[in-house]
């Protein structure tokens, strides 16, 4: 298993909704392919996590490189 991680901010905070709808498609829509084996979006709250990183986690998982 392979995992890659993306962290990243929102210009319009106020999108978040609809940010976290669009990656829960994509992500979705490239495991139904069998691109990914499973993906977690997750959101650091509180000002809790490692500085300079950023709002929203995206783990992608993977069986191995060649399914990336």
């Amino acid at each position: 298993m392979d995992c890659y991680e993306i962290w990243c901010d929102l210009r319009e905070s106020h999108a978040d909704l609809q940010f976290a709808e669009a990656v829960h498609d994509y992500m979705n829509y490239l495991k139904s392919d069998g691109l990914i084996a499973n993906y977690r979006l997750t959101r650091r709250k509180l000002g809790f996590g490692p500085a300079g990183m950023g709002e929203f986690h995206i783990t992608i998982e993977t069986e191995n490189l060649s399914q990336l």
